[in-house]
């Protein structure tokens, strides 16, 4: 573990968050540290003069005692022979020693004595510190390891089971112990020594017959081979370690990065604030577990404080509280696979096509016979054919932004699903441009209607009404010419058309969904019912992605899980099954990392931190990229071993993708040239179709 903050740290944080830290003292108990409560007294002890009366001792300080049903809390300190317990504002102090298994207190200011004796065998005993045997055993007060004060490096290790092993000048005695009320008997090597024996002050004196004198120990102070019976700092800086590695694990999976580099450096899934405390109480639990004298209360103290913390930035990642919703990769909009065709925009910003080229869907802007195909990349827009920044291939029409802000669109216009003109019908063999407006900046083809959003949020549709599909409050059949408004929300910050229904987030990463429930494609909780035809929340978790396929549909909630719901023939959802309709988000895995996802016709593509590529789907022509073919894969599957991935995007049966450098792949079914690869051959692996910077 890495030093970052001093042992103040975590003691000022705990103090801070209202955590109790007890006994950072001057070492002088040599017991779990200085000034800790002494590992034998800790768990339960029964009363012996008032029956049912309880006192149970925590190794963070705390202390509850039972009397007459009611229970007292509060925070106990022990100073050598002395013992504190601070409750409701009052504090009682007192003598404390253990003799004969049976530890007494003697109060002062009146209170008198208490006498405590451990539960025999009692099943409620179940707190940290008693390995009570029941009578006759060992008391679990002397379990462990103790170290001769008189004889500095002679130990002495006491177990449960009954044996004993003490080491003197490098030479180690094993034998049995038995113990009996304030007697102690050692056997070995067909010898035995009997005595008196009693803990006062954290000190454990035998006093030997047979002239062998007396002996004192005490227990290590953070002793790495004391494990046994004894709750001291050698066992909890393990757990203190676990602690740290989990908080680690969390740390990681949800920081993310949003400009392409994969560099785990933009924080955007929680509040700074959250992050910052939480990062600060893992650096100063880190610095604890180096320091080799951290006392036992000290460790402990860093343990509760790091647990707090970490559920304050839990809560805020399931609040979803960011500083705004991001794009979830800068690649967005550079490439999309349509059913039979694809478009994508190099890095000089010119727009290319390859694939069907029927209706003009790929903007070359010549007049294309239908069902001819174009299988090489091929440059689309004629005029316009630079600055294109943005663009979404569907069916047979494609949209498209330039770096204007200017919206255009080609193919055929059946439905009015371009949007230009007015009309219902028409085909334009190259882009034309939609409105006048220089104000888009996101853009959806879905298969008979187009979603958009514009620089102020607000959010347009236009093409085939039915269904509820552009969300306007229709579901008939009508046609939408141009664009129209939906709803008069202005924080709009990305959207997806499928087939029959659309998917939206708003700026604080609210999920709407509106069109056909169908298969539970919505994810509101039905797959029957009416149609949706305006904007209804999905749930109240916060999301980072979302895209609508045919008739399912995949999205990363702003923690980096993945979810999916909708029809799951052929395994699309990823949930390790191909039957079954999932009709609200059902959590696909347990990763926290994934950052793209892409829902086609019946398979699904996926980007985790890092850059790794994942599928999983109906395999039919390659479209996984598994190098197989055919059959089914319904769970997340990687693609590969590199980790450059930066953009996915699925069509009906084939994919692209896209590296951090800017290279463009393609894989799946060529029966139209939609690969880009010069042939109509399908490829179940990756195809470079080009280079970074061709």
């Amino acid at each position: 573990m890495k030093r970052t903050l001093k042992l103040l740290g975590i003691i000022a944080a705990a103090a801070v968050i209202g955590l109790s830290v007890m006994g950072c003292g001057d070492g002088a108990n040599g017991n779990d540290g200085a000034g800790g409560v002494p590992s034998e007294l800790l768990g339960r002890w029964d009363s012996i003069e008032n029956p049912g009366d309880t006192m149970v001792i925590n190794s963070n300080g705390t202390m509850q005692e039972t009397q007459n049903g009611e229970t007292s809390t509060g925070t106990l300190s022990v100073s050598g022979g002395r013992i504190t317990f601070t409750f409701y504002g009052m504090s009682l102090s007192g003598a404390w020693s253990i003799s004969g298994g049976i530890l007494t207190i003697i109060w002062e200011d009146g209170f008198g004595t208490e006498r405590f004796q451990r539960p025999n065998g009692n099943g409620g005993d179940d707190t940290s510190g008693d390995d009570d045997t029941g009578g006759g055993g060992v008391p679990s007060e002397l379990l462990g390891t103790w170290n001769s004060i008189d004889y500095p490096g002679y130990t002495m290790v006491i177990n449960s089971n009954g044996t004993m092993q003490e080491t003197q000048d490098g030479e180690t005695s094993t034998g049995t112990l038995s113990v009996s009320g304030g007697r102690i008997t050692f056997t070995f090597y067909g010898m035995s020594l009997s005595g008196a024996w009693s803990i006062s002050g954290g000190i454990l004196t035998i006093i030997w017959e047979d002239g062998f004198g007396t002996e004192r120990f005490q227990r290590p102070n953070g002793s790495d081979d004391d494990n046994v019976g004894d709750n001291d700092s050698a066992v909890d800086r393990t757990a203190l370690y676990d602690a740290i590695a989990e908080a680690e694990v969390l740390l990681a999976a949800t920081m993310t990065s949003v400009d392409g580099s994969n560099v785990p450096t933009t924080e955007y899934w929680t509040t700074a604030t959250e992050r910052a405390a939480f990062t600060d109480a893992i650096a100063a639990a880190e610095d604890v577990y180096d320091d080799d004298g951290a006392n036992q209360a000290a460790i402990a103290a860093a343990i509760e404080t790091l647990a707090y913390a970490q559920t304050l930035f839990e809560n805020a990642r399931a609040l979803g509280t960011s500083p705004g919703w991001q794009p979830p990769t800068a690649l967005l909009g550079r490439a999309s696979a349509g059913v039979s065709h694809t478009m994508a925009i190099r890095d000089d910003n010119s727009l290319w096509g390859w694939g069907h080229q029927g209706e003009g869907r790929l903007g070359h802007g010549t007049v294309t016979a239908p069902g001819s195909t174009s299988p090489s990349p091929t440059r689309s827009g004629g005029p316009n054919q630079w600055n294109f920044v943005f663009v979404s291939a569907s069916d047979v029409h494609t949209m498209g932004i330039r770096d204007d802000g200017s919206l255009w669109g080609w193919g055929l216009n059946l439905n009015g699903r371009i949007g230009f003109a007015g009309t219902l019908t028409g085909t334009s063999f190259g882009p034309m441009r939609v409105g006048t407006d220089n104000d888009w900046a996101h853009v959806s083809a879905g298969v008979s209607h187009t979603m958009a959003i514009r620089n102020d949020g607000s959010l347009w549709g236009w093409g085939n009404a039915q269904f509820g599909r552009l969300g306007n409050g229709s579901q008939a059949a009508v046609n939408q010419v141009q664009p129209v408004r939906i709803g008069n929300h202005n924080d709009w910050v990305y959207v997806s058309a499928g087939n029959f229904h659309t998917m939206g987030i708003r700026e604080d990463g609210s999920l709407w969904a509106w069109g056909a429930p169908a298969n539970g494609r919505l994810g509101h909780g039905s797959a029957y019912g009416g149609n949706v035809i305006t904007p209804v929340r999905i749930g109240t978790d916060y999301w980072a992605h979302v895209s609508a396929g045919s008739t399912h549909t995949v999205a990363i909630r702003k923690d980096g899980s993945l979810w999916a719901w909708g029809e799951n023939a052929n395994g699309r959802l990823g949930n390790d099954s191909t039957t079954g309709n999932t009709t609200a988000p059902e959590r696909i895995g347990e990763a926290y990392d994934w950052v793209f996802v892409s829902a086609g016709q019946a398979h699904t593509m996926g980007i985790r931190e890092g850059g790794s590529l994942w599928a999983w789907g109906n395999n039919g022509g390659g479209r996984l990229g598994t190098g197989s073919t055919t059959g089914n894969i319904t769970i997340p599957t990687r693609i590969g071993d590199d980790n450059d991935w930066a953009f996915v995007s699925t069509g009906n049966f084939h994919t692209v993708a896209i590296r951090e450098d800017g290279s463009l792949f393609t894989f799946g079914s060529n029966v139209w040239g939609e690969l880009g690869n010069g042939t109509t051959t399908s490829s179940s692996i990756p195809v470079l179709i080009w280079a970074a910077a061709d």
